[in-house]
C-alpha cells in the first residue's frame, strides 16, 4: 500500500510539472505573435514659403519608399582615388654612392694603388738600367776586343818592320820564317803553315809589352800541334800571361798533312811590342 502511495504521488508530480511547461511555452509563442510591427514612418515635407524662391503653389509629393526596407540601397559618398606617385628609380650617382666604401677603406685602397704603382715603377727603372749597363758592358767589351785586335795586329801584323824573317831551327835542314815579317816565325822542316797567310797564329795579348817567347811544338803529320811549351832558350819575357797567350797561339796554328811519318819538332818565335 505504501508502495502505491509513493507511485502515485511521483506520477502526480510529473504530469503537473508537463503541463507547467507546456503552459509556459504557449504563453511565449502566443507573446511573439502578439508584438507589433514598426511601420516606417513618412515624412512629409512642409514648405512655409518664407523666401520668394521657397514659396510654392503646390506641395511636392512624398517619395515612394522601397517596398522591401530590409533592401534599401544607401547611396555610399564617392571616394576620391589616392594618387599613387609613380617613384622614380634612383640615378646611377645615388646608387654609386649608395655603395661608396668607407673613408677608411677608401684611403687604405689608395694608398695600396700608389704602392702597387711606384713598385712598377721601379721595377722598370731597374730593368731599364739593366738594360743600359749590359749594352755598356757589351760595348766595352766590344771594344776592348777591338783594341786586343788592333794591339796584336800591330805586334804580329802583315808588313811589320821589327819581325824576325828569319826562323832558327835547331836542325841543320829547317825552314826559313815568312821573309815579309809579321812578328812572329817558325821553324819546323819541310812543313808550312796552312791558313792565317802562312803566318802563325797571333797570340791574344794587349798589355804593354816587349820582348820574345819562344814555344816548342810537337806536330803530328795531319798537320795539328798536340804539345807546345815554353822554350827557355831565347825567351825574355817573363809574364806569365805572355807566355800563356803565345802558347795557346802556337796550339792553333795549323801545317800542312803529310803522309806517313811521324810527329815533328819545331819552335814558334814570337817578338812582342805592344805600347
Amino acid at each position: 500500500m505504501q508502495q502505491e502511495k509513493v507511485k502515485r504521488n511521483a506520477v502526480a508530480i510529473a504530469v503537473s510539472v508537463g503541463a507547467h511547461v507546456a503552459l509556459i511555452a504557449l504563453l511565449f509563442v502566443l507573446h511573439l505573435r502578439a508584438a507589433p510591427h514598426e511601420e516606417p514612418e513618412e515624412l512629409i515635407l512642409v514648405n512655409f514659403g518664407i523666401t520668394e524662391l521657397s514659396s510654392g503653389d503646390f506641395e511636392p509629393a512624398p517619395q515612394e519608399t522601397a517596398s522591401n526596407p530590409d533592401v534599401q540601397t544607401e547611396q555610399t559618398p564617392t571616394q576620391k582615388q589616392p594618387v599613387v606617385k609613380k617613384q622614380q628609380a634612383p640615378a646611377e650617382s645615388d646608387l654609386r654612392q649608395d655603395v661608396e666604401p668607407a673613408p677608411h677603406l677608401a684611403k687604405a685602397e689608395k694608398a695600396r694603388q700608389e704602392a702597387e704603382m711606384q713598385r712598377k715603377r721601379e721595377a722598370e727603372e731597374a730593368r731599364k738600367r739593366a738594360e743600359a749597363a749590359a749594352e755598356a758592358e757589351r760595348k766595352r767589351k766590344a771594344e776592348a776586343g777591338k783594341a786586343i785586335n788592333n794591339n796584336v795586329a800591330g805586334a804580329f801584323g802583315r808588313g811589320a818592320e821589327q819581325g824576325n824573317t828569319q826562323g832558327s831551327g835547331t836542325q841543320a835542314n829547317c825552314n826559313q820564317g815568312n821573309p815579309g815579317g809579321s812578328g812572329s816565325s817558325y821553324s819546323l822542316t819541310g812543313r808550312t803553315i796552312v791558313g792565317n797567310g802562312g803566318y802563325p797564329e797571333k797570340p791574344r795579348y794587349s798589355k804593354p809589352i816587349r820582348g820574345t817567347v819562344r814555344v816548342n811544338i810537337v806536330v803530328n803529320n795531319a798537320g795539328r800541334v798536340t804539345d807546345a811549351s815554353i822554350r827557355l832558350r831565347g825567351t825574355n819575357i817573363t809574364d806569365a800571361a805572355a807566355q800563356r797567350a803565345a802558347i795557346e797561339a802556337a796550339k792553333t796554328t795549323r801545317f800542312n798533312a803529310i803522309a806517313g811519318g811521324g810527329d815533328q819538332e819545331g819552335v814558334i818565335t814570337y817578338h812582342f811590342d805592344i805600347k
